[in-house]
């Protein structure tokens, strides 16, 4: 974490890093000559690492998690007053330090997030129309947490110190500067405004890690049907690994 808190997007729970071995094993197979040779065994991914590697990547392309966003250009319709009330209400219940509107149904260029980087958390603020006006040159990975995903985080490496431009809720143009958790927060919801989740950011199912530990209270918005199809890719993975151990476990006797 930046400071006590590890950075996980969407949730303020406290973990401990860790890092395992990953990428894709692209030595020989296993019970050859040359992996006998070979230090280092065989990763395979596990079924849950590539059931939620598939559920993001399979997406559909009008998937509202894939669209981007459009841009609040009327801050006094109904409907947008209660996006920024559900935003806060389902931000607070799910214990979010974040959230955006497309995750909840709505493709609007949106967010509520907590820069407050206090241990207990702070106020959540809207962010509509957001942009960086600047952003610093050091880099440093976190492992990040999203609700769309529940159950799962990817290490990213994002900027620590941003310079940012949004409207509030009465569409009032503020800019400020933050740094840290805050940071990484704002730029994970700015890639949901574009289409973008954090399984994006990696290109092997190894990099995914299972942290079992962190799920959603409830189940909102777009969260369930993305959940519904891991499971599903989930169940078919666990048959085809164990075809594949049988077929190993046949084939070396």
């Amino acid at each position: 974490a930046q400071q006590s808190r590890m950075a996980l997007l969407g949730g303020r729970r406290s973990l401990s890093s860790l890092r395992g071995l990953w990428g894709f094993f692209s030595g020989p197979k296993p019970g050859s000559d040359a992996a006998t040779k070979n230090a280092l065994p065989a990763i395979r991914a596990t079924p849950s690492q590539i059931s939620a590697f598939k559920a993001v990547r399979g997406l559909p392309s009008d998937s509202l998690l894939r669209a981007r966003a459009s841009p609040i250009t009327s801050f006094d319709l109904p409907t947008i007053k209660k996006l920024f009330a559900d935003l806060k209400s389902i931000a607070k219940r799910e214990n979010l330090l974040s959230l955006s509107a497309p995750q909840i149904g709505l493709a609007f260029r949106a967010f509520v997030i907590d820069i407050s980087n206090k241990p207990k958390g702070g106020e959540l603020k809207i962010m509509a129309n957001p942009s960086i006006v600047r952003e610093g040159s050091t880099m440093l990975a976190g492992d990040e947490f999203c609700c769309s995903l529940p159950g799962f985080t990817v290490n990213i490496a994002r900027a620590q110190e941003l310079e940012i431009e949004y409207q509030d809720e009465k569409g009032d143009t503020m800019k400020t500067n933050i740094k840290g958790l805050a940071a990484r927060c704002f730029l994970h919801e700015l890639d949901h405004l574009e289409g973008k989740m954090h399984l994006d950011h990696i290109s092997s199912p190894n990099e995914v890690t299972e942290r079992k530990n962190l799920t959603l209270v409830s189940k909102s918005g777009l969260f369930t049907t993305l959940l519904e199809s891991q499971q599903k890719i989930l169940k078919a993975e666990i048959k085809r690994q164990k075809r594949e151990t049988l077929k190993e476990t046949a084939g070396g006797n």
